[in-house]
């Protein structure tokens, strides 16, 4: 299949990134541990133009598709016709992408990247951050971001969906541990199957 400008631009933009791995629209950094940190080339209306991600995403936390709820865009829309496109999206990303991508290199990492972020910590935020904290053992700083975020959806309704999962694996982590952390790698096999990312280090 004949290669389209969008990607071909991609994968020369991430020719002075030895450290990414392009995959479609996705340029990931390696090696893949517990953690995806990379960057997302969304398509606009505009078919001259698209949106770049950088976003960071706990393959602990069960999903089957990448979300950007801990991440932004990086600049406006990027337009293909710009001839200084490349170099101009490469210093986005020195400046902007990489620094916020490099500052978390596993699960410790991740509360203190959500304390520095300046958007509004919501209910995926804080489910995020509490099974983080459980991934690294601190269990009663795990218990009281997750109580948080359940208190919070109960009066809100906002991520009224993840209560029950969020309570069942909270009760897991006060009864049970060693089955709550089993828990959790189980979750990040499974989200990596779904993304089709590399398994091991």
């Amino acid at each position: 299949m004949k290669k389209t400008r969008h990607q071909t631009i991609w994968e020369e933009l991430f020719k002075v990134f030895p450290q990414f791995r392009v995959k479609g629209s996705l340029a990931y950094i390696q090696p893949v541990a517990s953690i995806l940190r990379g960057l997302f080339r969304e398509r606009s209306i505009d078919p001259e133009s698209f949106y770049v991600w950088v976003f960071i995403q706990p393959l602990y936390i069960p999903s089957d598709h990448i979300f950007f709820n801990f991440g932004w865009r990086v600049g406006r829309d990027w337009k293909l016709a710009d001839p200084e496109l490349i170099p101009k999206l490469r210093t986005a990303i020195v400046t902007e992408g990489l620094p916020f991508l490099e500052s978390v290199q596993g699960p410790s990492d991740i509360p203190e990247a959500a304390l520095k972020w300046k958007q509004p910590a919501g209910p995926i935020i804080q489910q995020i951050v509490g099974y983080s904290y459980a991934r690294i053992g601190d269990v009663n700083k795990a218990c009281e971001v997750l109580d948080t975020l359940v208190e919070n959806a109960k009066q809100s309704g906002y991520g009224r969906s993840l209560v029950p999962e969020v309570q069942a694996f909270r009760d897991l982590l006060l009864n049970d541990y060693n089955q709550a952390c089993r828990l959790l790698e189980e979750w990040e096999r499974d989200t990596r199957r779904k993304l089709k990312l590399p398994f091991g280090a």
